[in-house]
């Protein structure tokens, strides 16, 4: 008895080792991307909501601001459709929609500002397409 509770202690102790280090991990992953110097956006690839925003990238639409849909808070870019963005939304949903049509590349102009768009899909480790990271 004293030999299997020493081993179920032993595996509960691996177990929080492993989830402090994956923790901290992902965390440092998180620092890491926000503090990035390139844009770096990331949207749910079924409903085309932004779940992730870096700092360079709310940097990037703040300074654009004036060529940007009336009312576009980017601020408050998290948790919003990237449909505003797009006089066709449907089409740019249908790309994103299917990792197939993945990786993506296109040139926009806004205003003065050139970009060198790129979206990427972003697979968990069940291999399922979970985001589309937007460059």
């Amino acid at each position: 008895m004293a030999l299997f509770n020493l081993a179920r202690t032993r595996r509960a102790e691996n177990l929080a080792h492993d989830t402090t280090s994956l923790t901290a991990s992902t965390l440092s992953f998180a620092v890491l991307a926000d503090n990035l110097p390139v844009n770096i956006l990331a949207l749910d690839p079924q409903t085309g909501i932004i779940t992730h925003a870096n700092r360079t990238s709310i940097e990037t639409l703040k300074r654009i601001r004036a060529h940007l849909p009336k009312g576009f808070d980017p601020d408050r870019i998290i948790g919003s459709s990237f449909d505003v963005f797009h006089a066709r939304p449907e089409h740019q949903r249908a790309i994103v929609a299917d990792p197939k049509n993945l990786p993506w590349r296109a040139k926009i102009k806004l205003g003065p500002e050139r970009m060198d768009l790129n979206i990427t899909p972003v697979f968990d480790v069940q291999g399922r397409y979970v985001a589309a990271a937007l460059t």
